[in-house]
């Protein structure tokens, strides 16, 4: 029967495929003759560095996101273009049938970015371009009715399996992680969602993006945040011991032998300066570390700035005023950064620097320092964290530390719902100094002698006034009001 089925709908579509050319020529005929289809390679628009092939119909070009050297696949596509137009024309669409290529490629020319776009709309659009390329090869034969579950799921099993983009050894490069393997279904599944409603298509796939939120487990305590900030003056960390890595160095002149900590090269420990800074400022801000790279000195509009007299750091400038724009660019520092950032500027304000983090000759960093962070992390012994988890400690910290969430929200500039969702760290450090003296209200204190046998109530509140103390504070308040403040009778005032 599914055969049958098969049959019935392979005949339908071909029957609309025919209607659909011969409308078109009958369309063509009426009036002034037009020129039949054909392919137009435009130099002035470029794909992958090459003149892009174009579909002309009926005076109209139509992107095919080809580079010109692919012209032969160009044409194949062109009848493709042709059905597209005139089923749009006509309300008349196979949607089984369309292939996620035009989909991603109509996508892609659809979602294009502008050239007075900000950084972030840039660096978005870069990302999609390169999730789209990767869908593209994987997925570009592929239909809308061979989206189901089976394919999606083999698409990350197999996107797991590749190699990181961003490491140029092959063999020593991790894999891509699940969180980016999703991030290729939820682009797609995008891109779909905004074709069905372009061009009014009445299905779609389901395409559900597994759940791949994984919660940081390793949060930095102030062990660690010890831990890393030596390992940043060089000094490494030995886990076999529990101690720091030592070696014995023999006096010459007495012959004495004593142990020493083992520390990286002078040039290392200069150039881990940058990094101790970058850490800080995570650590005691709650900062990402890209945002962290862009501080400068001097007040900026609209790059990331450091305020020392008001007391701010503007994350992406301060615009026209501090107050006005989105809040989570700009928020007060804390005391431990407030001081650091006026011994810093000291140093660095003579010696002509711009950048908060800045390399040794005092200029700015172009990229991130994850190399170097992972290698401070490395001999810190602390392998499992990195720039970003410093974040999620900041919070956390802040919260133990006794600020509410609103408070927190707002210094590190997120939403009281990230805050519990994703930062806020579950920790028996905080549960302890919870319940701890001090900190909260306690229960009276009461011992077994207090306790009437034959009643069994506390007796030790219905004693409490026979104490000295309590009567001496009682007289106190009976005594009448006297001194200065009191208002004295006015032997002249007359009654009424």
């Amino acid at each position: 029967m599914s055969n049958v089925n098969q049959g019935l709908g392979q005949i339908v579509s071909e029957s609309i495929v025919q209607a659909l050319l011969r409308a078109s020529l009958a369309a063509s005929g009426r009036g002034r003759k037009a020129k039949a289809p054909r392919i137009w390679i435009r130099a002035d628009r470029l794909t992958d560095g090459e003149p892009t092939c174009y579909a002309l119909f009926r005076g109209k070009p139509y992107s095919l996101g080809m580079p010109a050297s692919q012209e032969v696949e160009a044409r194949q596509f062109l009848t493709t273009t042709i059905l597209a137009v005139e089923a749009r024309a006509r309300g008349i669409v196979a949607p089984r049938d369309v292939s996620v290529k035009v989909i991603l490629e109509w996508y892609r020319d659809d979602q294009r970015c502008l050239y007075q776009a900000n950084r972030h709309r840039r660096r978005a659009h870069r990302t999609m371009v390169t999730r789209t390329t990767t869908l593209l090869r994987r997925l570009g034969e592929k239909t809308l009715g061979d989206l189901d579950g089976v394919t999606v799921t083999r698409y990350i099993q197999a996107r797991m399996r590749d190699v990181h983009g961003a490491y140029s050894k092959t063999e020593d490069a991790p894999r891509v992680s699940l969180s980016t393997a999703c991030d290729d279904v939820g682009h797609l599944r995008r891109a779909i969602q905004a074709y069905v409603a372009f061009f009014q298509i009445p299905w779609m796939p389901a395409i559900k993006v597994p759940e791949h939120f994984t919660r940081r487990e390793f949060l930095i305590d102030r062990h660690h945040f010890a831990r890393i900030l030596e390992a940043c003056r060089g000094y490494i960390w030995d886990g076999a011991t529990d101690d720091w890595l030592k070696e014995e160095v023999v006096d010459p002149v007495t012959g004495d032998g004593r142990l020493i900590r083992v520390r990286r090269r002078p040039d290392t420990v200069d150039h881990r300066r940058a990094v101790s800074r970058l850490l800080r400022i995570c650590m005691y801000s709650g900062t990402r570390h890209s945002a962290v790279i862009g501080l400068k000195w001097r007040m900026h509009a609209r790059g990331g700035c450091i305020d020392r007299m008001r007391n701010v750091i503007h994350r992406a400038g301060y615009g026209d005023s501090p107050e006005h724009g989105k809040p989570q660019l700009s928020s007060a520092m804390r005391h431990q950064l407030a001081i650091l950032m006026w011994i810093w500027e000291r140093k660095d304000r003579p010696r002509g620097i711009t950048h908060v983090v800045h390399k040794l000759d005092g200029t700015e960093f172009k990229g991130r320092l994850s190399g170097t962070v992972r290698e401070v992390m490395a001999d810190a012994c602390i392998p499992q964290a990195c720039a970003h988890s410093f974040r999620h400690a900041a919070i956390t910290w802040m919260m133990i530390d006794g600020y509410d969430v609103a408070t927190t929200a707002d210094i590190i500039g997120v939403s009281e719902k990230t805050v519990w969702k994703v930062y806020r760290q579950r920790n028996l450090k905080s549960q302890q100094l919870a319940v701890g003296p001090g900190r909260l209200p306690v229960a009276k204190d009461w011992s077994a002698e207090r306790l009437d046998a034959a009643t069994d109530r506390d007796t030790g509140a219905a004693n409490f006034g026979n104490r000295p103390s309590f009567r001496q504070k009682v007289r106190v308040l009976q005594r009448p009001p006297s001194g200065r403040a009191v208002r004295k009778p006015d032997p002249y005032r007359t009654a009424c």
